[in-house]
């Protein structure tokens, strides 16, 4: 027998706390289609229910449950691996942008911000190039999706297309879902309900959290003899029915009793209906966990957060059921408040080769990371997740004589709300064809350090060589003869060294102040 079942008595609630059970659920994993939209999650089946039942007399007793853990500034901080699987159609550009990405995570902790859990980026994006596995008709491709991709130990949050479903997201209870226990079930998001300004993602992470709708089990009948009542009296004169918060509806006696199983606004407009009583629903539309429109949510109850932390932490005689998710435990990071600035290409740079293009920008206090993304208008041309504060390019996704702009978002795994830098923009020539191999210097970059004969060879000296002399260059045959001289003074600008006469053969280019030299070897075929 289940060992939730033992202990669900109300009489035994004490030995259910200090046990410390582990708990077994069994929730399908299909979910159920509402209106266009909206949530799919399915509902909880009665072991869930009587696990939350379980959980709200402990609270409403006063016992020791997470939510009463505090430290100095508040509730103790629970820190949860997100890790995001973002899918790609060929040759679609509608999947999750990791701009988007950044934001909505960020956005995500500030909802949570009062339970006092905070999730984090836990390694990058899985990026799965599937178009099968991107548009869903059915729960069959969730399924597999998370059977096959879903990693140990983390939130495994989905980024697909769920518009042929109608819906905008579902998640799984805990202890149900596909895969194995510390890799088993997950969110499943669709991309245009994930955006910024959306509450999708913290509605679902709160039934991923063991949180049902608070219209659960009501909207079908509002005036049925199981429906959750409007009253919080437990004494009501006859024939009135008295209050059945703690075991009707989500099992939350401070969220009011609600009704609407269907998208609503927070206006006044809203749905009318009467309980079994008479008694007029007046649903909360701030709750994360209603269906009211994304623009009137912003908070989640005190059971609620109790019940989402006593799930990650479970009490001091056991864990609950999602404590997997808190070990390894995360490492310590500080807020990155602050954006980065771009460096190179300088404003109004000389154009460079179109395979190889060389970006750096300013460190961004505590940022462990940093997003580059170029495009070309509003087109993605390619991505880079760096972290170091440059960024040599040597990629084919860059045309000849093309304009582009490129913005550098600073970020460590718990703290990605900084802004990305201003734009910059910068043109590209044609690009090199024999090597993109280089040499970059703490002064100087020379490329491509193999060549054709009759391609020009390319050198620049970088902000760092401010107050230095000015240097000479000169390139030697391996015979020891000078084949070019330069005296540079006007460090940054790009400079070609002709190879046309250049025999094929080895080459070394020197560059000398009176306190610094390289030299670099150079191959022209």
């Amino acid at each position: 027998m289940n060992p939730l079942k033992i202990v669900l008595a109300k009489s035994t609630l004490s030995l259910l706390l200090v046990l410390g059970l582990s708990w077994s659920f069994s929730v399908p994993s299909v979910a159920q289609v509402l209106s266009p939209g909206t949530c799919g999650t399915a509902s909880p089946d009665p072991e869930h229910l009587s696990y939350l039942e379980a959980i709200g007399e402990a609270y409403r007793n006063g016992l020791d449950m997470s939510i009463t853990r505090r430290d100095s500034g508040g509730l103790s901080r629970i820190y949860i691996p997100f890790k995001a699987h973002i899918v790609r159609a060929p040759g679609s550009n509608n999947y999750m942008q990791v701009p988007a990405l950044l934001t909505t995570l960020c956005e995500l902790n500030q909802k949570y911000r009062a339970s006092g859990i905070q999730f984090y980026l836990k390694d990058l994006p899985n990026y799965i190039f599937d178009g099968s596995l991107y548009y869903h008709t059915g729960w069959t491709q969730g399924n597999t999706q998370m059977t096959t991709y879903n990693m140990s130990r983390v939130v495994n949050v989905h980024f697909v297309d769920l518009s042929a479903m109608g819906l905008c997201g579902y998640a799984t209870f805990p202890g149900s879902g596909a895969g194995t226990t510390l890799r088993q079930g997950g969110l499943m998001m669709s991309v245009p309900c994930s955006q910024p300004g959306n509450t999708t993602l913290a509605h679902e992470m709160g039934h991923y959290l063991a949180l049902p709708h608070p219209f659960e089990g009501t909207s079908p009948q509002p005036q049925g003899v199981f429906a959750e009542r409007v009253t919080r009296n437990t004494n009501e004169p006859a024939p009135r029915l008295n209050s059945n918060c703690a075991t009707a509806g989500d099992r939350f006696c401070d969220t009011p009793a609600d009704f609407i199983g269907n998208r609503w606004p927070c206006n006044g407009a809203a749905p009318q209906d009467t309980d079994i009583n008479g008694d007029a629903f007046r649903p909360d539309a701030t709750l994360f966990m209603s269906y009211s429109n994304d623009n009137c949510q912003n908070k989640f109850s005190a059971e609620q957060m109790n019940v989402m932390r006593y799930t990650l932490t479970g009490t001091s005689g056991g864990n609950g059921p999602r404590s997997y998710l808190l070990l390894p435990p995360m490492p310590a990071y500080d807020s990155v408040r602050s954006s980065t600035t771009l460096i190179e290409p300088a404003a109004g740079a000389p154009a460079s080769p179109a395979n190889w293009v060389y970006f750096k920008w300013t460190a961004a206090p505590n940022a462990t990371m940093y997003y580059v993304r170029v495009v070309r208008g509003i087109t993605l041309m390619f991505e880079r997740w760096v972290s170091d504060t440059s960024l040599l390019y040597t990629g084919p996704d860059l045309a000849s004589n093309g304009n582009y702009s490129v913005t550098v978002r600073p970020f460590n795994p718990a703290s990605t709300c900084a802004p990305s830098s201003p734009s910059r923009s910068f043109t590209t020539t044609t690009p090199f064809g024999l090597s993109t191999s280089g040499l970059i210097d703490q002064y100087f970059r020379v490329y491509p350090t193999v060549l054709r004969q009759g391609e020009p060879l390319f050198y620049q000296f970088s902000d760092a060589t401010e107050g230095i002399d000015a240097m000479e260059i000169t390139v030697r045959s391996m015979q020891g003869q000078s084949v070019y001289q330069n005296r540079v003074m006007d460090a940054q600008a790009l400079k070609t060294i002709a190879t046309e006469k250049l025999s094929p053969g080895f080459y070394t280019l020197e560059a000398r102040t009176g306190r610094w030299s390289k030299a670099i070897k150079i191959i022209v075929q």
